[in-house]
């Protein structure tokens, strides 16, 4: 059984002037009474009576109405555990006619899925039959975790802002100068939205994606006598991709078909070890008579799908994007046969000889690739990606997304700044896509977005792009990030449920996304990708430059123009904190000082690690007894980061440090004495040095 889980939320009785940050567009706003439902609750709350209705039958992408209601605690149902008999069994993916996947034809609700992150698996390349990427009902697929009613964190959670119950009400969907849309914006509630222009138009430059379909896509061929012509680059691709393919060495010879210059450079054998290895005969069989015809017709379409070129969202510029999801779909199919030109690499040291150096590489060459160890992540990054391309070629998806390359050019004067320190719950347990929903959910992103989701890379972001693979898209048109940039994306759908972490990751099977759309067709979900940067020693990060790079690199990410009641908590973790060796208890203070400053809540996710929890549940309850300011905390981070550099024997630990300088106490006392005049003289310099608007720009390295 679901249940519903209201709560009161504190209305708010006059008409504020709201502003829209991306149409600049003034409203009128009432804050409505909230009603919030568990993540949990999902199919039994289509029909009662408080439900929250996001979008009634009489709203189109082009309104700006919202709704809402409150219940009292006793009208409120209560949760009850989810009924674990309608779980998938480990048979149902592999169906033997595809089905369509069935949406509610109500108001789509929040949906989660199995927390997994405490119970790591052993990985296999085959320990998941891959016939459970094809399930006989997708409807009967149970995305739910149980629910815990008695969980005090739950009900810290409820009281903070989440979309869309916190959100102003959109404008009409249009373009704008610097927001590109790619589909006709007027369109019929529940309709596919239809691409703009009706027929194709091509731009063949250096601002925009060189399309697979252009007819400037040329290539230089040699026929059976020796002779070479230029030829159009699609037609090569339709004519090996509508050949016949019943085996992956066909599939390979197909890619190759149009890539001629990579032959005997690329590696096909981990395609190869998939299909031979991890599929029966019927379920091979399958797959290339039924799965993949279905994949090429829908890539080949590109022409009529994608009716533009693409632009790039380049450095320096604050842009918008937005696009239907059959267009994200029929980009990334090409992208899997490999065929957009010049963005292919075989690794970093390959990346200044393309066309687009400061891109990441988007065709899927790199994933097909064999490695030594047979537990191959990439293997399971097949099953989600096929899993997304066989729901996508089963049904026609309706929804949009809209990317949005943040860029911003004024940023605090961190000494300065007169704001308090916002609320901070800590958990270790849960996830950020699922206890995280409806909030601003952190991407702990490369600077090249995905970073080596098209390789062996799988920790945090390549997991995420893995189970919501839309997001790979971004690839395409997003230029590296500067240190003042990220990328927001709003609308992704997950499709992929998983367990485990780096080379134990194992996809789990279907995932139905029940998330309810905005008034413009995308999930109410918003991921921020924005990257930490990587030090080669820990100490690296206790500078100045250091510091107030990571400050100005989340404030990005958490800015928005909007009051704060109108502003999601921010969801986030250990930011940089694994290969990049980041300080947790460093981040965790400057992701709380940028989300204080943007206006947002923050929960913080150790990841199973009760005794991070503990460390910073004790900074922030020391920062907040003293009703410290950001400015004051600024202050204290410089004074631990000059005697970091400069103190031999080791620094004192950063909440002690904390505790004796925001304390009056004799431990205040005790520290005085080891602060040398020299130290004083150089956090005076420090302090002063927050005047000067500079940015540092830090090198980042990048990973894969």
């Amino acid at each position: 059984m679901f249940a519903l889980w209201t709560f009161y939320h504190a209305p708010c009785c006059c008409y504020c002037p709201m502003y829209c940050s991306l149409h600049g567009s003034r409203y009128l706003w009432q804050p409505p009474a909230i009603l919030l439902t568990h993540p949990h609750a999902v199919s039994a709350t289509k029909n009662h009576p408080y439900f929250l209705d996001t979008q009634s039958s009489d709203k189109n992408l082009g309104g700006n109405k919202s709704s809402a209601v409150c219940v009292s605690d006793s009208e409120s149902p209560k949760i009850t555990d989810s009924d674990e008999s309608s779980l998938p069994s480990s048979a149902d993916l592999f169906p033997s006619s595809t089905e369509l996947i069935q949406d509610s034809p109500e108001v789509e609700q929040f949906s989660s899925y199995e927390s997994v992150s405490s119970n790591i698996l052993e990985s296999s390349p085959c320990t998941s039959s891959y016939s459970e990427l094809f399930p006989e009902n997708i409807d009967e697929v149970d995305s739910q975790p149980e629910s815990n009613s008695a969980d005090e964190k739950e009900l810290q959670l409820s009281y903070l802002n989440r979309i869309p119950e916190c959100s102003i009400p959109l404008p009409k969907l249009e373009p704008l100068e610097n927001h590109l849309i790619m589909f006709s914006p007027h369109i019929r509630p529940g309709d596919a939205p239809r691409p703009y222009p009706p027929t194709y138009r091509d731009n063949w430059n250096s601002d925009y994606v060189r399309m697979p379909c252009s007819p400037q896509n040329l290539y230089l061929v040699e026929n059976s006598n020796g002779d070479k012509q230029i030829k159009s680059r699609w037609d090569l691709i339709c004519q090996s991709l509508r050949r016949n393919i019943s085996s992956s060495e066909d599939l390979e010879a197909a890619i190759l078909g149009y890539n001629f210059q990579f032959r005997g450079n690329w590696n096909f054998h981990g395609l190869h070890t998939f299909f031979n290895s991890c599929l029966t005969e019927h379920e091979r069989c399958h797959f290339f008579e039924e799965i993949l015809p279905n994949m090429i017709n829908m890539a080949l379409n590109l022409p009529n799908i994608c009716t533009q070129s693409i632009p790039l969202l380049k450095k320096g510029k604050d842009r918008y994007l937005t696009m239907s999801q059959k267009q994200i779909g029929c980009l990334l199919l090409n992208a899997f046969f490999c065929t957009f030109p010049n963005r292919s690499i075989q690794s970093r040291k390959f990346r200044w000889n393309t066309d687009y150096p400061t891109y990441p590489d988007i065709n899927f060459n790199r994933l097909f690739y064999g490695v030594k160890n047979k537990t191959s992540t990439r293997h399971e990054k097949l099953k989600c990606l096929l899993n997304y391309f066989r729901r996508i070629t089963s049904k026609e998806p309706s929804g949009t997304v809209t990317f949005h390359r943040q860029f911003l050019q004024d940023l605090p004067k961190w000494g300065k700044s007169p704001k308090g320190i916002r609320t901070a719950i800590i958990r270790h347990d849960g996830v950020i896509e699922t206890e995280g929903y409806g909030m601003l959910q952190v991407d702990f992103a490369n600077k090249y977005v995905g970073g080596g989701v098209l390789g062996e890379g799988c920790v945090q972001e390549e997991i995420r792009f893995a189970i919501c693979p839309e997001l790979i898209v971004s690839r395409l048109f997003v230029e590296c990030l500067g240190p003042t940039e990220v990328l927001v994306v709003t609308g992704v759908e997950q499709y992929n449920k998983y367990s485990g972490y780096s080379n134990t990751f194992k996809w789990e099977g279907n995932f139905v996304d029940q998330t309810p759309r905005d008034l413009w067709g995308r999930r109410c979900t918003q991921l921020v990708a924005m990257d930490a940067t990587s030090f080669r020693n820990t100490t690296d990060q206790f500078t100045l430059a250091s510091v107030e790079r990571e400050l100005n690199k989340a404030y990005c990410g958490f800015y928005e123009d909007a009051l704060p009641s109108n502003l999601s908590a921010v969801a986030s973790g250990n930011w940089g904190c694994g290969a990049f060796k980041g300080d947790p208890n460093l981040k965790f203070i400057i992701q709380l000082m940028a989300a204080s400053e943007a206006g947002r809540d923050l929960v913080y996710f150790t990841f199973n690690s009760m005794r991070l929890k503990k460390e910073l549940r004790d900074i922030y309850n020391s920062l907040t007894k003293n009703n410290l300011v950001i400015g004051d905390v600024w202050r204290i981070l410089m004074k631990y980061c000059n005697i970091v550099q400069n103190r031999k024997n080791g620094p004192p630990k950063l909440l002690d440090f904390l505790n004796s300088i925001s304390s009056g106490d004799t431990s205040q006392n005790r520290l005085k004495p080891e602060i040398t005049d020299s130290d004083k003289y150089a956090i005076q310099k420090l302090i002063e040095a927050v005047d000067d608007s500079s940015n540092t720009d830090i090198e980042e390295n990048d990973q894969s």
